[in-house]
């Protein structure tokens, strides 16, 4: 783990609280992946029936917005675990169409947090596809929908990091100076 740790903060910042993970994805440079263990499904927190209720207690429609805006994964709560776990969720959901996830993959946009891209290529709304799994069937889907009017439009609003953790949780300590 040391050495793990050690790695990765070549990537991330300076200082400041470090994301519990057991791997990443490391953009800057020869882009890779680099992991902890050879089972990332070993490093897990919770049970799954845990995790479901996380879930169900933490995402509301300020939240999911974050999570479309790609803000939520930088957050140093439950957020960040939970947003790496949604996506994995929906990966896995999508990807049960190989070609139809990959497509959508390759069209998916930013600037409207890959609905247009899901409509066309999956056949789905997002929000319908996360209140299903949260639950919420009988809200509103607009609230679970992107909503890129809400979203802050500063260019510098959402971090870019050159390191992206998934199984992520939090972490609790801060980062040495490199």
């Amino acid at each position: 783990m040391d050495t793990y740790y050690k790695y990765v903060s070549n990537y991330g910042p300076e200082s400041g609280e470090l994301s519990l993970s057991a791997g990443m994805f490391i953009s800057r440079g020869c882009s890779h992946f680099v992991t902890r263990k050879n089972d990332l499904q070993a490093s897990t927190l919770y049970t799954p029936l845990e995790m479901h209720n996380k879930h169900l207690e933490f995402w509301g429609p300020a939240e999911i917005q974050e999570f479309w805006q790609g803000k939520s994964f930088q957050r140093m709560d439950d957020g960040n675990m939970l947003s790496y776990d949604l996506a994995r969720i929906l990966s896995a959901n999508f990807g049960n169409d190989w070609p139809a996830f990959k497509q959508f993959v390759l069209s998916a946009h930013f600037e409207d947090g890959g609905a247009e891209a899901a409509k066309q290529h999956l056949g789905i709304e997002l929000g319908g596809a996360v209140a299903a799994i949260f639950e919420k069937a009988g809200d509103k889907p607009v609230d679970w929908n992107p909503q890129p009017e809400l979203w802050e439009t500063e260019p510098d609003s959402v971090p870019k990091p050159a390191a992206v953790n998934f199984q992520a949780g939090p972490r609790g300590r801060e980062s040495s100076p490199r």
